[in-house]
């Protein structure tokens, strides 16, 4: 595991567990929710309207088993009507899960949503127009697709990809989403289509560029040490011990800790023993790199406000740059929102995985390696 692209894949009785390990180092992890009534992203519901909360905007829908979603709406919708909805966010706290009408199914290839209509390419593959017409011609040749109230977007692996496995999927997956909206508005609440799972999650978005290994086996997490990369991860303080000009005898150079909170993520960097020209330039620099991955394997969503290391304002616009570069390659979508008075700067960041924590992962782990 010291070099190339890794997939690692465990699983329990009920839960799967995915780990990307990128030379020697876990970039991502994704876990099952350990509660299969929450609403989870990905998931499609027929809800039926409870109630509009007016000021909000949107209205409180009921999606079965006790479950509740949050749509924002500026239709009028009355008490009691039915509609396909799709889950978008992680509910906390006791809040609702937000879904939107708009339902989307992302696959290896394709990307299939209700609500639109025409096919899409990704913009790596506009430059062939030959591949676009081929492209086109499947998408024309699939009986179960309705473009006029589907549209589909071609994926940029399908540069790679045999027409016929692209055609194959494409069909599948039509056949899959007209399932799911088939009556989707007639009958009691409840789930139509459950989330995908860590394993097939892995499957689909992992695989550019391809890894050298996939290993899918019980147990596999102990095994390779992958619990163990994961412990050292979750623990608050982050430090960067090959940060520029830190002294050899003071250990450590800079630092950020990261606290999640009921309100907001704060996220404080520390300089430590850097010794450079503009230390809270480059401590901040380095926690700015690190900071989309500690996100990502935390399952961190919502407000994030991070208090960086002192610096001179006209350090600011790198920082914006930087932030903006780093977090437009998360698979997680965040959005710079800008300084506070007090020199803060705020994040949003899409509630997409449920949060972890030490005890969460010694429970999936007794359950993996039981």
């Amino acid at each position: 595991m010291k070099t190339g692209r890794l997939i690692v894949i465990d699983s329990t009785n009920t839960r799967s567990v995915a780990a990307l390990v990128v030379n020697g180092r876990i970039e991502d992890l994704l876990v099952d929710h350990p509660d299969p009534t929450i609403p989870v992203p990905g998931a499609v519901f027929r809800a039926q309207v409870d109630r509009h909360l007016a000021g909000l905007g949107g209205f409180i829908l009921n999606l079965g088993q006790g479950q509740h979603g949050f749509l924002k709406s500026r239709v009028k919708l009355q008490p009691g009507h039915r509609l396909a909805v799709q889950v978008k966010t992680i509910p906390v706290h006791g809040k609702a899960a937000v879904v939107a009408t708009r339902i989307r199914i992302r696959a290896k290839y394709v990307v299939l949503e209700w609500g639109r209509r025409g096919i899409e390419f990704s913009e790596r593959l506009t430059e062939d127009r030959t591949d676009l017409a081929r492209l086109r011609d499947i998408a024309a040749s699939i009986p179960d697709l309705d473009l006029s109230s589907t549209s589909v977007s071609f994926r940029a692996r399908c540069q790679e990809a045999d027409p016929a496995t692209v055609a194959d999927e494409l069909a599948r997956e039509s056949c899959e989403f007209n399932r799911i909206l088939e009556n989707a508005t007639r009958g009691n609440p409840g789930i139509r289509a459950r989330a995908p799972a860590a394993r097939e999650r892995a499957m689909t978005e992992w695989m550019i560029p391809a890894p050298e290994r996939i290993i899918d086996e019980r147990g596999s997490f102990d095994t390779l040490g992958i619990w163990d990369m994961i412990s050292r991860v979750l623990v608050p303080a982050v430090s960067f011990p090959k940060s520029p000009g830190a002294g050899e005898r003071n250990g450590a150079g800079a630092s950020m800790v990261i606290e999640p909170t009921q309100a907001l993520i704060a996220v404080d960097v520390n300089t430590g023993d850097i010794f450079s020209r503009s230390p809270g330039l480059d401590a901040n620099l380095l926690a700015i790199g690190e900071l989309p991955r500690q996100l990502r394997l935390r399952g961190l969503g919502g407000q994030v406000v991070i208090d960086l290391a002192p610096m001179a304002k006209r350090h600011r616009k790198r920082v914006e740059e930087t932030i903006a570069s780093t977090f437009s390659d998360d698979p997680v979508k965040t959005t710079p929102v800008g300084w506070t008075p007090l020199g803060h700067f705020e994040l949003h960041r899409k509630r997409e995985r449920f949060p972890l924590d030490a005890l969460a992962i010694e429970e999936l782990m007794k359950d993996t390696c039981a």
